[in-house]
């Protein structure tokens, strides 16, 4: 059984998709279908987040979300995961450079963040 109830903490809770149980069970799918395909780095909390906004990037598509997680996922060093703090540094790293290189994906994804549709 994959529980539900850590993703509460680290979903961008401010959208409504997230806040709604039918959101709560989509990003849950996506996680425990990732767990089960790599089961090597499983399930840890820093997905939660990830796969929260490939999804709102991805118009709410769980397969797509999969898709990217998986892809991504795979190019890190195995042990990425050990320790959340290399998560937190990259997540800063990436919204700096998005802000700076890419302005218009920044706000869409800060506007999607803040509750607003996707596209």
């Amino acid at each position: 059984s994959f529980s539900i109830s850590p993703l509460n903490r680290a979903s961008p809770s401010s959208h409504a998709f997230f806040s709604s149980d039918a959101g709560q069970e989509a990003l849950a799918r996506v996680l425990l279908v990732y767990s089960q395909w790599n089961p090597a780095v499983g399930y840890c909390q820093s997905l939660n987040f990830i796969a929260a906004q490939l999804m709102l990037a991805l118009g709410r598509s769980e397969e797509r979300a999969f898709a990217v997680l998986a892809a991504v996922v795979n190019t890190l060093p195995a042990d990425y995961f050990a320790d959340l703090e290399a998560v937190a540094v990259d997540m800063v790293v990436l919204e700096e450079l998005m802000r700076d290189r890419l302005p218009h994906l920044h706000y869409h994804l800060q506007w999607l963040e803040a509750g607003g549709e996707p596209s």
